[in-house]
């Protein structure tokens, strides 16, 4: 009977060999002898440095749907725009209108939100941004 080592061996080179193939394996040494002469080694964090347009949402500090500037605040986040496409709600249609997943609420707006009490706040004196779909 033939070892283990002996049995992934066919010739010089190492592999499996089934149903009339053979199927190589390599080594961490074959690896590495691969690998370029000088590997760079510092890690490229420029990409990194940048603020990302979530964090300037929330360092904003004001809620995307009431306006609110003082609080707390916290991230709604949806896993797809697809769940919401139908958009009857006005939260739905504002993160629709933005193509966004995330909208930066106040605590008392998320709660309601997810107790499924949000006001519908289109025609609030107290709103007036931007991007405020209605």
């Amino acid at each position: 009977m033939k070892t283990v080592s002996g049995r992934l061996r066919a010739g010089n080179r190492r592999g499996v060999k089934a149903a009339d193939r053979f199927y190589p394996l390599w080594t961490l040494k074959d690896l590495r002898k691969s690998l370029p002469a000088k590997p760079d080694l510092l890690p490229a964090t420029a990409k990194y440095s940048g603020r990302t347009e979530l964090i300037t949402r929330m360092l904003a500090k004001r809620c995307e749907y009431c306006g609110k500037t003082e609080g707390k605040f916290e991230v709604h986040h949806v896993r797809k725009l697809k769940d919401i496409k139908d958009g009857t709600k006005t939260w739905q249609r504002l993160m629709i209108a933005r193509n966004r997943k995330t909208l930066v609420l106040c605590v008392e707006c998320h709660d309601l939100l997810h107790a499924g009490k949000l006001p519908d706040n289109r025609y609030s004196p107290r709103n007036s941004m931007e991007s405020r779909v209605q």
